[in-house]
């Protein structure tokens, strides 16, 4: 006799009587902490051995009995306890279920057969047990319903394995012989209405050839599975000794073991690097190998992986890299139906919309959503700052330190998405080194845990590092550099695409509210008309510091240096 518990401290008896039992039953409560201050139940196992010659070979697991109801507040806690009992015995499909009912109470009060029902749906490895007897009400409607339920002939309980009735000890029984026992029971069954049942039905003598008879009949027909099952986890363990190679008894084996791994690692690293994904590492093009998992597929095709994290930074970077996004007046409104648009189209920006496989990693980058603002609101932000920060540029020209100042506040996102870039590659890097890892030394464990500790980790802890460090060398010339604005055609062009989109509508607003009869389609336009309205508006005050055009600028350097490498 032995508890069944790893963590529980040694409980084993042996060459005990019959008699020693509740002694035992007692010491083993201590052990497994059922006391009657605490829980009355336990998930751990008591298991008792009792061998004879003439002992039928039969496992028999005794389980509590389920809550019909709960009015204490450990109730629920221990009825858990026994759900799970249960559950953990009754799914297991090479096992007989002992659905035990009471005479005594109605039929439709029955849990068992609920739990029953739902662990084994085809009902063909259950086993009926009706108990007490003796204790339904003579010619009661609830004796009869036991009377049809025992010769399974009850439409909604009808078992594979058919019903058996037992008449139980009464408390003055208790301390007969099992002999004695018997023979009270057979007294019982060779009289009254419960005479009618097979005598192979009932009893306790029967029960226990029916049982082992139906628990062979149970492992015939789970036999073949049962094989196929042991003939798989040869294979897998014949695989594993396989990856395992040959025993290491010597130092120089030791060393011819770890240059093999060294060996297989530098080629499938290389391989993943170049994007050469023939090796069944990789899982193949449409994930034949049944044991990697799409997410583990992606990782170890590592440079499409890299690849992707690129585009989706390409697009987070265009989309969310500005820290304000200016509305020129030419742009249309934006109102609720813009933002939704926006949303819809899967870009922050309104854009063209990223591609489905690239969502899920470029939700991988946390990003504060660019702040609006008007061109009008920004203008008057740089007239406030511009006198204070004038330089040698002739009155009325454009400061082009203040474009450089203003750009440097636009591009503040670009080292924090940056940085969350770097972060996201090496993660992404050290997951791929990590399966490649434990791929190499089949399944040894202990190697592998070595190897990613003392190795694999430190590498990536002393070069993450090192990678933020070259962003921030990349990021020092935008942010304390003091180049002028760039003079070579990207910037031109970049700029005249924005002037040419942006001041031919103002300029024509501009007439038609200085000249209203432009606004007259009927009116003729003569050339006197059209030459003094322009002639008045090339001419029209203009503002002292070019706001507008410093924000043209710094748009126009934002643009080129966002996307031309320097």
């Amino acid at each position: 006799m032995r508890i069944q518990d790893k963590g529980l401290e040694a409980f084993n008896r042996a060459s005990f009587r019959n008699e020693d039992l509740p002694n035992i039953f007692a010491d083993a409560k201590q052990h497994m902490g059922i006391t009657v201050e605490s829980a009355r139940y336990s998930e751990k196992v008591l298991r008792i051995e009792i061998c004879g010659p003439g002992l039928p070979q039969l496992t028999l697991v005794d389980l509590p009995g389920f809550y019909d109801s709960k009015t204490d507040p450990h109730d629920a806690e221990e009825a858990a306890i026994v759900d799970r009992l249960a559950a953990k015995y009754m799914k297991q499909e090479n096992s007989i279920i002992l659905a035990v009912v009471s005479a005594e109470k109605e039929l439709g009060t029955q849990r068992a057969l609920q739990v029953a029902e739902k662990h084994d749906p085809s009902k063909e490895r259950t086993l009926g047990i009706i108990t007490k007897p003796d204790r339904a009400e003579e010619d009661s409607d609830n004796e009869q319903a036991y009377l049809r339920l025992a010769e399974n002939e009850h439409g909604w309980h009808r078992l594979g394995l058919g019903w058996h009735v037992l008449r139980n000890r009464s408390r003055e029984e208790m301390k007969l012989a099992d002999d004695q026992r018997d023979e009270v029971e057979a007294s019982f069954f060779r009289g009254g209405p419960w005479s009618i049942i097979n005598p192979e039905d009932r009893g306790a003598e029967s029960l226990r050839e029916k049982c082992s008879g139906a628990l062979f009949a149970q492992i015939q027909r789970q036999l073949p599975e049962l094989i196929n099952k042991i003939e798989r986890q040869i294979k897998r363990h014949q695989a594993r000794l396989q990856q395992l190679g040959r025993p290491l008894s010597s130092p120089a084996e030791v060393r011819n073991h770890l240059a093999s791994i060294c060996v297989r690692f530098q080629q499938l690293a290389l391989d993943a690097v170049q994007g050469n994904y023939l090796d069944g590492f990789f899982g193949g093009l449409y994930s034949e190998a049944a044991d990697i998992t799409e997410s583990d597929r992606r990782i170890r095709k590592l440079r499409a992986l890299v690849r992707d994290m690129n585009r989706a930074f390409y697009y987070v970077l265009e989309s969310g890299g500005e820290r304000r996004k200016i509305q020129w007046r030419n742009d249309a409104p934006r109102d609720s139906a813009d933002t939704d648009r926006e949303e819809t189209s899967g870009r922050r920006d309104g854009s063209t919309s990223v591609q489905e496989f690239l969502q899920p990693l470029i939700n991988l980058y946390k990003v504060d959503e660019p702040v609006f603002v008007s061109v009008e609101e920004l203008s008057r932000e740089i007239e406030k700052v511009a006198p204070e920060n004038q330089g040698v540029g002739f009155p009325g020209s454009p400061n082009d330190s203040l474009a450089i100042g203003l750009f440097r506040d636009q591009s503040k996102p670009w080292k924090a998405i940056a940085a969350q870039h770097v972060e996201l590659v090496s993660d992404l890097a050290r997951s791929f080194a990590e399966q490649l890892i434990l791929h190499v030394t089949g399944r040894d464990s202990k190697t592998a845990k070595i190897l990613l500790r003392n190795y694999i980790y430190p590498y990536f802890d002393r070069k993450t590092p090192e990678l933020h460090a070259k962003v921030a060398e990349l990021l020092r010339h935008y942010e304390v550099g003091y180049d002028p604005l760039p003079l070579d055609d990207s910037f031109h062009t970049v700029g005249h695409h924005r002037r040419d989109g942006r001041t031919a509508f103002p300029s024509a607003e501009t007439l038609r509210s200085q000249h209203p009869v432009l606004k007259q389609s009927n009116k003729k336009l003569t050339k006197g008309i059209l030459s003094d309205a322009l002639s008045k508006a090339l001419t029209s005050p203009k503002n002292e510091f070019s706001a507008e055009q410093i924000i043209d600028n710094m748009s126009s350097y934002y643009e080129v240096f966002l996307f031309v490498p320097r």
